[in-house]
């Protein structure tokens, strides 16, 4: 058994894990309690920021190399409430995925996420912030909301996209949008730009 020190806002919280569990599922852990690292010497894996409700998601995929579908996306009555919290949940399960190089674990995040945004069609700021916050420009994260941009549309994001976006967002998804028309341009309708004549 090895053991991750979970620390959070002055907390701390260890979880037993068997070794080659945790190796197996990233090669991160796996360098880290095989190798010549401190880690390996004496069993214990500390990390620092993220919450401890996101960790034990990522022990449960250790064990079962799956997630739980967010329950949002299974009933038929409309939760923005638990969609929202649901949501944040994945976003920082993908990022601590993404720390410790669990690919696997990174696309169920997506595939998650991309049913929540095909059901919910929206998007809240907080969700932007945190991934603009927590991830590199070109991440597969972003590449998610810039597509999940063209599907959910302006209509249900708030006013003032200046506010509201992140740096580099809109720019982003204005590529995003010309890859998508290339070719379709000169088949637009210009004729509602006229000025009308008196």
């Amino acid at each position: 058994m090895v053991t991750f020190k979970i620390i959070k806002n002055c907390r701390e919280t260890a979880i037993p894990v068997h070794k080659a569990v945790a190796c197996s599922c990233s090669p991160v852990f796996n360098a880290a309690f095989s190798g010549e690292f401190i880690e390996g010497q004496v069993g214990i894996y500390t990390i620092e920021d993220t919450e401890l409700t996101v960790f034990k998601v990522l022990t449960e995929y250790m064990y079962n190399r799956d997630i739980p579908a967010p329950s949002s996306t299974n009933d038929k009555v409309v939760d923005h409430q638990l969609m929202s919290e649901e949501t944040m949940a994945l976003l920082k399960l993908w990022v601590l995925a993404d720390r410790y190089f669990i690919t696997h674990l990174q696309n169920l995040v997506m595939a998650a996420l991309m049913a929540i945004f095909r059901k919910y069609e929206m998007m809240y700021k907080e969700w932007l912030d945190y991934v603009y916050a927590a991830t590199s420009e070109g991440s597969a994260l972003r590449r998610l909301f810039i597509k999940a941009g063209l599907l959910i549309g302006a209509e249900s994001m708030e006013r003032n996209p200046e506010e509201w976006f992140p740096a580099g967002y809109l720019m982003a998804l204005m590529r995003e949008i010309l890859r998508h028309t290339e070719g379709r341009i000169r088949g637009i309708d210009f004729s509602d730009c006229m000025v009308p004549e008196i």
